[in-house]
């Protein structure tokens, strides 16, 4: 829904900020590396993810594109939620955690607070051919869905479906001109 938020931080936590962009406050749920990066008073650009869950709705802002798509990826793994995800990456930066998944050190990444064993291996094994080791996307990543098709995928996430597979029958299905039913309705074996 909200791609970037950009503008001044007015408050800084541990694990929050708040950034004031036309008159209004947004609180979102950081990384402990992205609250190192901002300070109080500074011009800056979130990245945002809009977790909407029964619970409550929940806004997550990074302070790279490389950290959202990270987290976008890190969240497609079965067991990791969004705090747990932004949890990981405050355990390593961008590079660094990017690098212990292509190279398949799990044992690194269960270093970090609350990630165990099995967790660490479960990243490693459903991400190592998703990212290298510079932290880029390998040849298999499809560009990031923005707009029409990002939405589409939420309701298919919010639907039951992995966000892996989501994404692939958006991708397959999303052609410019359609709004969100319409894709929706493609994407899951409609005409």
């Amino acid at each position: 829904m909200y791609a970037y938020i950009k503008g001044k931080i007015t408050e800084t936590g541990e694990s929050t900020v708040t950034i004031e962009a036309g008159g209004i406050g947004y609180e979102a749920i950081v990384s402990a590396c992205t609250a190192k990066k901002l300070s109080v008073g500074s011009d800056a650009v979130l990245y945002t993810y809009l977790s909407v869950r029964e619970d409550g709705i929940s806004l997550f802002g990074f302070s790279s594109v490389a950290e959202k798509s990270l987290f976008m990826r890190l969240i497609g793994v079965s067991g990791i939620g969004p705090k747990g995800a932004v949890a990981i990456l405050g355990g390593m930066s961008t590079d660094e955690l990017c690098a212990c998944i292509a190279s398949g050190n799990a044992s690194a990444l269960s270093c970090i607070k609350g990630v165990g064993k099995k967790t660490a291996e479960r990243i490693v094994m459903e991400l190592k051919d998703k990212v290298s080791a510079e932290g880029t996307a390998t040849e298999s990543e499809t560009k990031p869905l923005e707009g029409v098709a990002a939405e589409a995928v939420e309701v298919l996430v919010a639907l039951g479906y992995k966000r892996d597979a989501a994404e692939k029958a958006v991708n397959a299905a999303y052609k410019d001109g359609m709004n969100v039913n319409q894709t929706v309705h493609k994407a899951i074996g409609g005409k």
